[in-house]
Parts: structure tokens; C-alpha cells; sequence
């Protein structure tokens, strides 16, 4: 996909906006905007559990914000659009937390509004003759998503009984879809209880070259964070079939090492790793992994279904391996949950990227900068360079030539 900054115009990336706008809880409430008071604006656009942030620094040099029933108000609802003329993206709701004065300015400290209707209140339920995905349905609905706002994929198996037991709706969620090989999150078009979307195209394709900052390019130099350590080379998962009684144990690690009894079905190609080696390889630490192994027993109800956790948490753990932060170019449509490829960092890095994190900061007509917390799956197995022979003859001149000198 070409990069959408390109048909904006020059002129108009020097000169990005943003807008704030408060108002009460009531959804007929006036929209106050302070733009005249904007001095910077700090948005983090996250894939983990925890809502979105956005923090806001107003002018209040003369005080006056101070008596500003709104903005004295916890709760109270704001809004948030920014980008560049003819290139924006309107947020949403955001609810202000809380608030602090420092040298003439005042900060808002905001979270994500529909995330926080997430509660943290342990639950008991039980359910009998029903899906997973019916239930996850049930509990988003419970959780305050419109029906326009739940995206759930459908699952097969009618089970017997599902019990929550003394957990919040989100982690359970989380273990309905690790149970069923998918993934639960949430975005700013509701809630997914799905397969993991990671074979999707690149949303963004970048160019690494020190010292030029241009569209298309990393506008900096990109920062290793993590090297693959705290990634197991292998999930192994023991259990007792609750039916038959009888003991199990299911193993997942890197299809393309290790035994084929061992390698659990369903895991997806990854791309190549030099950091990402089984425990039967032995410690492969100075490859950037501990060699180690996560081994613990769970309550899932067949084998099958302890495959299909050893699985997912196998891909977790691995997508996470190399984790690199970028500098780019301010792009407001660039989101969390997407596939970026990046090149010209180095053979063992450039490849394709899921964006974990995005911290979007913002000067109205000053400045726009985006940093990009990136994960892959490891490193690329270099290309050993051959050093290429001396054409028939070569060897004998230079010989001549040394003794002739």
C-alpha cells in the first residue's frame, strides 16, 4: 500500500491540527472546544487489555480554566480529532480521569471511554448446553457493546456447562478465545472475540535511511527494545481428561523444529528466527533466547482443547520475540493491530511488523510525530555472503605482480 501522506501536501504536513472538545455525560450536551488554549496533545493508541490515553496541555497562564465546571469535573466526556487538512481521524470519546496544574498549564489525563465500561468486579455465572462464542456475545453485550459493536466468530462445539468463576469479563473472554485458538480485543469499532488477524496485508510500507526524513522513510534512527528473551522455545500443557480420567500432555513449540509428535497442529509458518530455538537445542541465550520452557498444568476439558491453548499462548509469546520502537512521519490512520513492513534497518530485522503500540504527540502547526512499538516473531536468518573466487589465472598474476614490486 502506497503511504496515504503522500497526497498530502507539502504545506499541510508543517501545518497539523488538532481539535478538543468537552462536554457532559448527556450525549445532547454542547461541545466546548478550547483551540485557542491547545498547546499539545499526547495520544497512546494501544493493542494490550488497557483503554487508549490521551493527555491534553491547555494555557491556563491566566487562571481562568480553574473555574471551568467541565474541566474540574471527573468524568466528564471529551473528544479528539487530529491530523492534516484534508487527512484526519476523529478518535472518539475519551472520559477525563484527572487533571493537574504545572507552570501555567493545565494537563487532562483522559482514558478511552468505551473501555472503560470494562469492570474489574469478579464474576460467578454459569451457563449449560451452549458455545463459547455465544457467551462471549452474552458477556460483551453485558459488558455495554451495541450490537453493531460486537464482532464474534462463531464457534462449533456445544459444550455442557461454561462456569466464570471469580473473574472479570475480560480476562474470561480473553480464556473462552485462547480455549478456541482466537483472540478477544477491543478497538474503537467495538469488541472482537476472533482468530488473530496476521496474515493481513501491509497497511504501511517504510524505508530506513540515516539522516533523511521524508514520507515513506523511519523519521529517525529505530531502537532494539527487546531480543527475544522471557520467549520460551516451547509451551507444554498437562492435564487430566475430566471424561475418561486419564492423564495428558500436549506440546507446542516451533514447527519447524523438534519431533513431529511434538509439533502441535494449527500453528501458522512463521517467518524464519535465528533468536527462537527449542529447549532441545540447549540454551541458546547469546541468540537472544533463554532456550527455556513454560510447563504447567491446566483444567481444560479434552486433549484437544489443551492443544488449542498450548497453541495460542506458543503464538503470544513468539510474536512477541523482537520488539523495536520507530520514529515516523505524524500519520493519524495509522493503527494498532496492523501489519507494517519495514526495510533497510538490516537483513536480520527488515521484514513485516505488527504494531503493538502507537503514541501519537502533536503541537498544533508545529509538530506531529508518531513512535511505533513493533513486534515480529524474531530475526531473519542472515545470508552468509560468499567471498567470490579469483577468475581462472587471477591468483598466478598477482603473484607475478607481488614479486615484481
Amino acid at each position: 500500500m502506497i503511504d496515504p501522506l503522500y497526497d498530502v501536501r507539502a504545506e499541510d504536513l508543517n501545518s497539523p491540527f488538532a481539535i478538543v472538545g468537552v462536554r457532559k455525560r448527556r450525549r445532547d450536551s454542547p461541545l466546548l472546544v478550547y483551540q485557542d488554549r491547545l498547546l499539545a496533545v499526547k495520544y497512546k493508541d494501544t493493542s494490550r487489555p488497557q483503554s487508549d490515553r490521551l493527555k491534553i496541555t491547555l494555557d491556563n497562564k491566566d487562571g481562568l480554566l480553574f473555574g471551568d465546571d467541565l474541566l474540574m469535573r471527573k468524568g466528564t466526556l471529551v473528544s479528539f480529532k487530529f491530523g492534516y487538512p484534508g487527512y484526519s481521524r476523529d478518535v472518539g470519546d475519551f472520559v477525563l480521569k484527572s487533571r493537574k496544574s504545572s507552570g501555567g498549564h493545565l494537563v487532562l489525563e483522559c482514558h478511552e471511554a468505551k473501555r472503560t465500561r470494562h469492570s474489574r468486579t469478579p464474576e460467578d455465572r454459569q451457563w449449560s448446553q451452549i458455545r463459547r462464542s455465544d457467551v462471549a456475545t452474552q458477556v460483551m453485550t453485558r459488558m455495554g457493546f451495541a450490537a453493531s459493536e460486537i464482532d464474534v466468530e462463531m464457534s462449533d462445539l456445544v459444550l455442557p456447562m461454561i462456569t466464570q468463576h471469580k473473574i472479570a469479563d475480560y480476562p474470561f473472554l480473553e480464556s473462552l478465545a485462547r480455549a478456541e485458538g482466537k483472540e478477544f480485543w477491543t478497538d474503537q469499532s467495538g469488541g472482537h472475540w476472533k482468530s488473530a488477524q496476521r496474515n493481513q496485508r501491509p497497511a504501511r510500507k517504510y524505508r530506513y535511511r540515516k539522516g533523511i526524513i521524508a514520507v515513506g522513510n523511519l523519521a529517525g534512527e529505530p531502537k532494539i527494545e527487546d531480543f527475544g528473551h522471557h520467549c520460551p522455545g516451547r509451551i507444554t500443557l498437562r492435564g487430566i481428561d475430566p471424561l475418561t480420567g486419564e492423564e495428558y500432555v500436549v506440546k507446542a513449540s516451533d514447527p519447524e523444529s523438534g519431533s513431529p509428535e511434538e509439533r502441535v497442529r494449527g500453528l501458522i509458518k512463521l517467518a524464519e528466527s535465528d533468536a527462537l530455538l527449542s529447549p532441545d537445542e540447549g540454551n541458546t541465550e547469546a541468540a537472544g533466547n533463554d532456550g527455556f520452557e513454560i510447563e504447567e498444568n491446566i483444567g481444560a476439558r479434552s486433549k484437544a482443547e489443551a492443544k488449542n491453548v498450548a497453541d495460542s499462548l506458543y503464538k503470544q509469546y513468539r510474536y512477541g520475540a523482537l520488539k523495536i520502537k520507530v520514529p515516523l512521519i505524524g500519520d493519524p490512520w495509522l493503527l494498532s493491530r496492523q501489519i507494517i513492513e519495514c526495510w533497510g534497518i538490516g537483513p536480520a530485522v527488515d521484514g513485516y511488523f505488527w504494531t503493538k503500540e502507537l503514541v501519537h504527540e502533536l503541537a498544533p502547526a508545529r509538530f506531529f510525530k508518531t513512535t511505533a512499538e513493533l513486534t515480529k516473531d524474531g530475526l531473519n536468518k542472515k545470508n552468509k555472503v560468499k567471498k567470490p573466487k579469483d577468475p581462472p589465472g587471477q591468483q598466478g598474476l598477482d603473484q607475478n605482480l607481488e614479486g615484481r614490486g
